[in-house]
């Protein structure tokens, strides 16, 4: 009998892998395949991580005070494509990721780098759904603060 349990135990590490991955580990690869598709300039990568009807907003300073601009997920993915081969590349640090059932924020400070050139910095904020399909973003706005 000892045998055999230790024999289970052993082909239960074996199917799992000793760990499961979390729902936030799971939000944090979504986001990280992102900026991984970023910077090898796949557009279809980038545009697989959003939900169909994903947001894409930054916060702008005007004269008047601040406003969001929005950007569409295709106009973004193409802008991706056309950046020069490895020019894009963005470094976030994990602030906090709060998952309340199917819905999860994520709030990254970050630094934005072009050509190897810090260009801008500020915060991401991520709103992703968990979809038959897994974790997917549903809304992105940033701050931009030049370097």
């Amino acid at each position: 009998m000892r045998k055999l349990s230790l024999l289970f135990c052993t082909l239960f590490v074996l199917q799992f892998g000793g760990k499961a991955q979390t729902a936030s580990d799971s939000i944090k690869t979504v986001i990280n395949g992102m900026f991984t598709a970023m910077a090898a300039n796949d557009s279809l990568g980038v545009l697989q991580v959003f939900t169909p009807t994903g947001q894409l907003e930054t916060i702008v300073q005007r004269p008047a005070g601040a406003e969001a601009r929005k950007q569409e997920i295709t106009a973004f993915a193409s802008s991706v494509q056309r950046a020069e081969k490895g020019s894009l590349r963005e470094e976030i640090e994990w602030e906090t990721v709060d998952i309340r059932g199917n819905l999860a924020t994520v709030t990254t400070p970050y630094k934005f780098y072009y050509k190897g050139k810090f260009l801008h910095g500020g915060v991401n904020h991520f709103v992703l759904v968990r979809t038959a399909n897994g974790w997917k973003i549903q809304y992105i706005i940033d701050t931009r603060i030049k370097g």
